[in-house]
Parts: C-alpha cells; sequence; structure tokens
C-alpha cells in the first residue's frame, strides 16, 4: 500500500469481500506498523517535521488502540490478541536491552 495511513478504508474494503477477504485484513492487519503513543519515543507529528523532503517523510503510523478497536469491531479477537502480544514482546525485548546497556 503505498500510504499505510490508509490502512481503515483497505480493510473496510476487504472485510466485505467474503472469506477470503477477511482472510487478507487478518493478515494485513497483523502485518500492519503501528505505534503506542504514550510509549513510543517519538511521536509521527514530529518525526514528519524533522525531515528535509516529502519524500523522506515517514509514513505516518496507527495507534495500536485504533487497531485493536478495528479488530475487535469486525469479530476478529485473535487478530487483536496477536497484535498485542507482538507489542508486549517487543516492549520486553526493549526493557531487556535498556537493562542491559
Amino acid at each position: 500500500m503505498a500510504d499505510p495511513s490508509n490502512w481503515r478504508v483497505a480493510c473496510s474494503y476487504l472485510s466485505h469481500c467474503g472469506e477470503q477477504g477477511m482472510g487478507m485484513v487478518n493478515e494485513f492487519l497483523l502485518a500492519l506498523p503501528f505505534r503506542l503513543s504514550n510509549i513510543d519515543e517519538e511521536p509521527v507529528s514530529q518525526a514528519q517535521t524533522k525531515s528535509k523532503s516529502k519524500k523522506d517523510k515517514p509514513a505516518p503510523l496507527a495507534d495500536l488502540d485504533d487497531i485493536v478497536q478495528f479488530c475487535l469491531d469486525l469479530g476478529l479477537r485473535d487478530t487483536a490478541r496477536g497484535i498485542c502480544r507482538a507489542r508486549t514482546l517487543n516492549l520486553m525485548v526493549k526493557s531487556l536491552l535498556s537493562n542491559i546497556l
């Protein structure tokens, strides 16, 4: 997807495409980059203002809360759990690495 900020539109469209579309929504949501606004060091707006050219701007990331709520609205509880599990492991690794350093 050229602009990851359109994840909600793409997933809404695919959710109306039967079982195969829901499978694609599931895979897409699991691979979607996201941030946790109260933990991630640099909010997206600050990251965007630091880049010099439009081409170098980082793509806006979805908030974890929005993704989880979207999953629950579609009935994708396992996907929501998987996303939360992946983020928890990521935070645990960051914590362990910071304790080592």
